[in-house]
């Protein structure tokens, strides 16, 4: 028998578009990533956004359920997942769609040695 232990997430769950807005205004950049419960491929991401949470401080790291919050999947036009969508001071600065996450690292990297986080 197997069993699964959840990983408890240090990544908030934002769950309207209240709380969407008030980080849109952060001078901080944010990653939002889009995900549902069910999505095999986020499954396999979402180790890799809580690594990056970690790796690069002074970066806020939330994450949307799309299912359930529709309201903030519609406004960022999002139709497929997993997606991650990085905004600074309101604008959004990249999209990126699928499991591979190399290049959402590169564009935080990128970002990190621009902004003098």
């Amino acid at each position: 028998q197997v069993t699964i232990h959840e990983m408890t997430s240090i990544v908030s769950e934002i769950s309207s578009i209240e709380e969407l807005d008030s980080l849109s205004t952060s001078t901080s950049p944010t990653v939002i990533y889009f995900y549902a419960d069910w999505c095999i491929p986020c499954s396999l991401v979402t180790p890799s956004i809580e690594e990056m949470s970690e790796d690069f401080d002074g970066m806020n790291f939330v994450k949307v359920n799309v299912d359930s919050n529709k309201e903030i999947k519609t406004r960022h036009e999002i139709n497929v997942i997993p997606a991650c969508v990085v905004i600074n001071r309101g604008k959004t600065l990249y999209t990126f769609y699928g499991s591979k996450t190399d290049a959402l690292e590169e564009a935080l990297s990128q970002i990190r040695m621009n902004c003098c986080l």
